[in-house]
């Protein structure tokens, strides 16, 4: 049984919490584990983590964290130390040097970096990451990436992010907290700008000229909403788009939605796709790195080759209306990201660090 202990910045929801909690608690059932986090945990995150034991270092600036981070692994003494994001994964790896105890540092990639944004913590990343005993990345383009970038081959280790397949089904049966009638199609996500809404919302339109009843339901919130929302009454859509907002439970409205759309500009690995390979659903999306790696290039799904031809992109949701993916298919594909899988690979992982 080994001592393995996760670091992340908060414990409250979001992609790095939320792929580290289905680990952590599925590695709590054989191997004792910690959750180590800045921020004081929120109702949702106390609740994602199960009987994981949490530890908050509350520290309010992320440069606090350091020595308090050293000073609890001196007195838990984990054998393996998990961090996600590029800070936390530089601090981790200065913590297990400075301790008196030097933990095996496993960090993990999750995005690309963003140089001209982040340029220091750019130079710090590739400066440290090869002083980790090993590097996850989530996909096949974020190893090709970090390789690029200096990161040596051999400590690069891809591992794609788990889905808790039996969770999501049973989450899918529920009712939606929004009803919507008719069909319709779905994108979950940060209303953001890295999400190329307007291009979703600007094909969507067009494919109303086919489908003058269907839906384009937006679950999820965030920045780009005002002008998000003046967009579609502009474009005269308010009858057919459904700012659903932030839920809880977006399965159930997946589970009922005619196709999953993903108009982003970037994405390194989008959780959303496996979720709709899990129910079944057509996917929809332009040629990030990541969604063409999760769907196979094509062969699991449907893409357009630019990020800013609406016609094109109409005309693929079309396609996926008109030809969907066989769902049993899609559901069998979703099996390899199950969390025994990836819990398994992920043990593998630590003990040959």
């Amino acid at each position: 049984m080994a001592k393995i202990m996760f670091f992340n910045h908060s414990a409250t929801i979001g992609g790095i919490f939320s792929t580290f909690s289905t680990y952590a608690i599925a590695l709590n059932k054989k191997h004792e584990v910690i959750f180590v986090h800045n921020r004081p945990a929120t109702n949702r995150g106390k609740e994602m983590i199960g009987d994981v034991r949490l530890i908050c270092l509350n520290v309010s600036r992320f440069r606090n964290s350091l020595p308090k981070l050293i000073s609890l692994i001196n007195t838990e003494r984990p054998d393996v130390l998990i961090s996600g994001g590029d800070q936390r994964n530089v601090f981790c790896i200065l913590a297990s040097r400075l301790s008196k105890v030097h933990p095996k540092v496993l960090i993990s990639q999750h995005n690309y970096i963003n140089v001209e944004y982040n340029s220091w913590v750019h130079k710090l990343c590739y400066r440290f990451y090869n002083l980790a005993d090993g590097v996850l990345a989530v996909s096949r383009g974020i190893k090709e990436f970090l390789i690029s970038e200096g990161v040596r081959e051999e400590k690069v280790i891809l591992q794609y992010n788990p889905i808790d397949i039996e969770k999501t089904l049973r989450m899918a049966e529920c009712e939606p907290e929004v009803a919507i009638s008719g069909d319709y199609l779905m994108f979950l996500g940060r209303l953001d700008p890295v999400k190329n809404l307007y291009y979703l919302i600007d094909a969507f339109g067009l494919v109303l000229q086919q489908y003058p009843k269907l839906k384009l339901v937006l679950v999820g919130d965030g920045q780009e909403k005002d002008n998000l929302m003046k967009h579609v009454n502009e474009k005269g859509l308010s009858g057919n788009v459904v700012f659903a907002g932030l839920q809880a439970n977006p399965y159930a409205f997946l589970k009922r939605a005619k196709a999953m759309i993903l108009s982003s500009f970037s994405e390194a690995l989008p959780t959303v796709v496996i979720e709709a390979l899990t129910l079944g659903k057509t996917v929809v999306a332009t040629p990030t790195n990541g969604a063409l790696d999760l769907l196979d290039n094509g062969r699991l799904g449907y893409f357009t080759t630019k990020f800013d031809d609406a016609a094109e992109m109409s005309e693929k949701i079309v396609l996926s209306l008109n030809q969907p993916f066989d769902e049993t298919m899609l559901k069998n594909e979703s099996k390899n990201f199950s969390v025994d899988k990836k819990v398994q690979e992920l043990e593998n992982i630590i003990a040959n660090l």
